[in-house]
C-alpha cells in the first residue's frame, strides 16, 4: 500500500489503488485513499445538488428533496436485486 505522504509514481501503487483512483470508487483497501475518493465524491455530489436547487439543472426535479451522498454511493456500490412485480 502507498504512503499518504510519500512521493511515488502512480505506477508504484497497488493495482487495487490504481483502479480505485481511476474509477473514483472507494474500494482500494487503503484507508487514506478511500477517504480522499469519498471526499471528492461528496464535494461533486454537493455541487450537483447546489446546481439543482438553484435551477441550473433539471428544473423539473423535486427541488425540496436533498439527497445524502453516503446513501447514494452505498446504493451504487452495493446494488440490490430488483424486486419482481409478482408476475
Amino acid at each position: 500500500m502507498s504512503d499518504r505522504n510519500g512521493r511515488i509514481p502512480v505506477s508504484s501503487m497497488t493495482l487495487a489503488e490504481q483502479v480505485a483512483l481511476e474509477l473514483r470508487v472507494p474500494t482500494s483497501g487503503t484507508d487514506w485513499l478511500d477517504e480522499a475518493i469519498m471526499t471528492a465524491l461528496r464535494v461533486e455530489f454537493e455541487k450537483l445538488q447546489y446546481s439543482i436547487q438553484f435551477g441550473r439543472l433539471a428544473p423539473s426535479w423535486d427541488l425540496g428533496k436533498v439527497l445524502d451522498y453516503e446513501q447514494f454511493i452505498e446504493a451504487a456500490l452495493n446494488p440490490q436485486p430488483e424486486e419482481e412485480n409478482g408476475e
